[in-house]
């Protein structure tokens, strides 16, 4: 599910072409596009054994999968409010 995830949100775009999207497209960049939704996952956390300190790691509030369903607002262990 992840890596499908990335394969769909990759692009190769020039900076000036970059930059000129942000200006005329209603959707985030596709690194932010992918990124960010993930990085809200545990599955992605435990999937790629992101840590502390990690680029891509979230502390606060993340999401976990429960067999086909999402289940919002599970705190990250660690969290002062788990």
């Amino acid at each position: 599910m992840l890596i499908g995830w990335a394969q769909v949100c990759r692009s190769k775009v020039r900076e000036e072409e970059a930059i000129r999207r942000l200006a005329v497209y209603s959707h985030s960049p596709p690194d932010l596009r992918c990124n960010a939704i993930v990085t809200n996952l545990d599955t992605f956390h435990d999937a790629f054994g992101v840590r502390e300190g990690d680029a891509l790691y979230r502390r606060a509030r993340r999401h976990r999968v429960a067999g086909d369903r999402l289940v919002a607002g599970v705190d990250a262990p660690g969290h002062p409010t788990a």
